[in-house]
């Protein structure tokens, strides 16, 4: 199977939203905090990590991609498929795209024209049904499994529909003491790697401690390996929601075809660490960079967030949100084995018609910034990268989202159209 890799914004604001409403009972909710970057430097060896140190400044300069419309599905002209929220794009080896409906809790898969083939899945409770999926998976054997976040597991469905069980790694299992809640998931190389947290509430001092963890697990959901983990301790009867305690890249992470995982593990520091499939850390790649700091119609928009999930809690917490943006935003390797990230300025400072990423040679140095002239904005709207040179946009994203939480529009857009699909072709 293809992984639909993507770029674009919306979806860190809805891992704030969705997962963390969702538990909020519970304390839970995902962001970060900022320091200072690290400077370019000679590349070193820290015992056998390999550490690449790279200037602000690409070694080949910027190249420009020119694209084409094929085809477009859905927004405000069209009426002939209508879409809730779609969060994420996946394509099959025949060059179907599957479009992950948060909202309508289903998957609409298209081919390669456009063409509506047919829908799996639907919200509910019972066998085959999830509500509010955060994810899919496409499985080898043609199964779809769907992220159901609180209790975290895998939903599977055949690709009619129909339930093919369920896949809960078993760490994750209710009875070993602890609510588990699952962000993210990704296949590779005959694996799954979640992206989750661990929670337990410790009666003795009145404390809730959360354990955020990458890990890989094999076919028989025994785990394989470690990546990545924070320890966060909240005291219950005084609680705070600081941003920077619940920081976690879920979004700043991807799984290559070999099972190495790569992870920008720090808010802010321009850093991606390079695991191998056993969890060993192989190498290093940094990036000189000055933090972004949120303008005051970001940073109202977390505020907004953020106040009303403390409301829902018994009585006087407060909360702490921060100044800064990720210094990287999304992350995803390429075919090609290359490393492509979004910073926070390509994000929220690029042009109209524009979307820029970083792109990393697969030994950590900074080699370009690709920069793709497509209508819309990178604020806004996300892109996903399919075969056959194809990228997809899916509009209206970052509206969308918070419109579905009651948070108002995003800044600068008070009437957004409805989602969209628009399959381009590279030129």
């Amino acid at each position: 199977m293809i992984r639909g890799t993507c770029i674009g914004p919306g979806s860190r604001i809805l891992g704030i939203l969705a997962p963390a409403i969702a538990a909020i009972t519970i304390f839970i909710i995902t962001a970060g905090r900022c320091d200072l970057a690290v400077c370019a430097g000679p590349d070193h060896i820290v015992g056998e990590v390999v550490r690449v140190s790279n200037g602000p400044d690409p070694a080949n300069g910027t190249e420009t991609w020119q694209i084409k419309e094929l085809w477009k599905l859905g927004g405000e002209d069209e009426d002939d498929f209508l879409f809730g929220i779609i969060t994420q794009l996946e394509f099959d080896n025949n060059g179907n795209v599957y479009c992950l409906d948060n909202q309508l809790s289903q998957v609409s898969v298209f081919s390669p024209d456009g063409e509506f083939l047919r829908t799996i899945g639907r919200p509910g409770e019972g066998p085959g049904e999830i509500t509010n999926p955060l994810r899919m998976v496409l499985l080898p054997n043609g199964d779809i499994g769907l992220v159901k976040a609180l209790p975290g597991k895998l939903v599977l469905l055949n690709s009619e529909g129909v339930s093919s069980g369920e896949f809960l790694p078993n760490d994750y299992d209710p009875a070993r003491g602890a609510i588990v809640l699952v962000y993210t998931c990704i296949a590779s190389d005959n694996r799954f790697v979640f992206a989750g947290a661990r929670m337990k509430i410790e009666s003795e001092d009145g404390t809730q401690g959360k354990s955020y963890h990458i890990r890989s697990y094999g076919q028989d959901h025994q785990r394989i390996a470690e990546f990545y983990s924070k320890q966060v301790s909240w005291d219950v009867s005084d609680f705070v929601l600081r941003e920077i305690d619940t920081d976690f890249p879920w979004q700043r992470f991807d799984v290559d075809e070999r099972g190495r995982v790569a992870v920008a593990g720090e808010r802010c520091g321009y850093e991606i660490s390079i695991y191998e499939p056993d969890g060993s850390i192989s190498r290093v790649m940094e990036m000189d960079y000055d933090s972004y700091v949120r303008s005051p119609a970001q940073k109202a928009v977390y505020d907004r967030a953020f106040h009303r999930s403390v409301k829902r809690l018994p009585g006087t917490s407060a909360y702490e949100t921060e100044t800064f943006e990720p210094d990287i935003e999304e992350l995803r390797f390429a075919d090609d084995g290359t490393i492509w990230t979004q910073s926070s300025r390509q994000r929220w400072v690029g042009k109209e018609g524009e979307f820029c990423y970083n792109v990393f040679s697969k030994d950590g140095r900074f080699e370009k910034v690709v920069r793709i002239l497509c209508p819309g904005s990178a604020r806004e709207d996300r892109l996903f990268f399919g075969p056959n040179k194809r990228i997809y946009k899916v509009s209206g994203f970052l509206s969308a989202a918070l419109l579905a939480e009651g948070l108002g529009s995003s800044p600068g857009n008070t009437e957004p159209e409805p989602m969209s699909v628009t399959c381009y072709q590279v030129e």
